[in-house]
């Protein structure tokens, strides 16, 4: 039985080696013998051991500092093995189906290199704060473990996909607003009860998967997340879904089975995201304000340059105009764009900084942003009605 495994066009090769085969050389030896010689180990960029019935890698790892990519899937480990933590190139490690029960903060060391990392199917409890600190990671798996609480996530800038799904988690991660290029993340089979409304802020998500948690009585509002394409929240406690949803324009797919849903509500989701849209503008035709005939479900985006334009935005809003039969404003968005001035002035620099109100009662609104700025962008929503959902993004004019 021979080592296999293949070289690329530019000298680069690849390794697959068998327990069987580990047991008659050591893997310095077989490396050496597949790239034509030890002075050539180097080359050698990509090695599996996997189903290798492995408890310990073996010697000889530390020299093949050509690696970029490792598999030792479907083994035995109970940790991650310091050798790998040394490997100046590695940009891919895979470790699923072992019994790791720890990850050793050494792991930062391949900060620099490692862009996908696969720890699903294992017994990890605890990460170290080092593990979420990997800058260049942006491919994450950590599905089917034992996670009950996570450290702060922010670290992980580059970021864009992420699985916790079948864990334990009984609320998400600080920090996921920074995930700027996040566009993929499962939660399923959790215990979580809510999710934070920072998630929807998330400019690139494109998949939210949140099936089978404790979610309820309702999901904050989702305006703020115009990627978002695809969203599973089945099998939760969901007593009813927010309006902003029709403020979507790129949702595609939308599962609510198995909540708490009224009936007509449930029937519509299940119909689809055009069923569930037209229940819901439906929904609004019976209040009315003033006139004739029902009102109109009514979504408005806007981009003002003052806080002051901002307050007439929102009046206009709400103004019926020509219109016989006023329409009814169920969700608001705006994107309030400073000077550059004013806007470092106000928040100490031009990153992007967002100031959300929920307009929850007539004339009265909360901002989540202390700055001064977002308290006089919130303010201009003092004109909205009860129950309407609305957001404000606070950023410099070239931001």
């Amino acid at each position: 039985e021979h080592p296999s495994g293949g070289a690329g066009a530019d000298g680069s090769a690849a390794l697959s080696l068998t327990a069987a085969q580990l047991a008659e050389s050591s893997l310095r030896a077989a490396a050496a013998a597949h790239v034509g010689g030890e002075a050539l180990l180097p080359q050698l960029t990509s090695l599996s051991l996997a189903s290798s019935r492995l408890r310990a890698l073996p010697d000889g790892l530390e020299a093949l500092v050509g690696l970029r990519s490792l598999s030792l899937d479907h083994n035995e480990l109970s940790a991650l093995p310091a050798a790998v933590c040394q490997l100046p190139r590695l940009a891919h490690l895979s470790l699923f189906h072992n019994k790791l029960k720890a990850i050793d903060p050494a792991i930062l060391a391949l900060g620099p290199t490692l862009t996908r990392l696969g720890l699903q199917h294992n017994k990890l409890a605890l990460l170290p704060p080092a593990l979420l600190a990997l800058g260049s990671l942006t491919d994450l798996s950590l599905t089917h473990n034992r996670l009950g609480l996570l450290p702060p996530i922010g670290g992980l800038a580059s970021l864009t996909t992420l699985g916790l799904s079948h864990n334990q988690l009984a609320a998400l991660p600080a920090g996921l607003e920074q995930l700027r290029r996040l566009t993929s993340l499962s939660v399923a089979h959790n215990k979580l009860t809510s999710l934070p409304r920072a998630l929807f802020s998330l400019p690139q998500l494109t998949l939210l998967c949140a099936s089978h948690n404790l979610l309820g009585p309702r999901l904050p509002p989702v305006a703020a997340a115009p990627s978002l394409a695809h969203i599973d929240a089945r099998h939760n406690r969901l007593e009813t879904l927010p309006r902003s949803l029709l403020a979507l324009p790129r949702l595609a797919t939308a599962r609510f089975d198995d909540n708490l849903l009224p009936p007509p509500l449930a029937a519509a989701a299940a119909g689809g995201v055009a069923s569930l849209r037209h229940h819901i503008a439906e929904s609004a035709k019976g209040t009315r304000r003033g006139g004739g005939g029902s009102a109109r479900l009514h979504v408005v985006c806007v981009e003002a340059s003052s806080g002051a334009n901002l307050h007439a935005m929102a009046r206009a809003a709400l103004d019926p105009g020509p219109l016989e039969t006023p329409p009814r404003l169920c969700a608001f968005t705006a994107r309030l764009s400073l000077p550059a001035s004013e806007a470092s002035a106000a928040e100490g620099g031009d990153a992007p900084k967002r100031a959300s109100a929920d307009a929850a009662s007539a004339g009265t609104s909360s901002c989540e942003s202390e700055e001064a700025v977002a308290e006089r962008a919130a303010a201009g929503l003092g004109s909205l009605p009860e129950a309407v959902e609305a957001h404000v993004w606070v950023r410099s004019a070239g931001g």
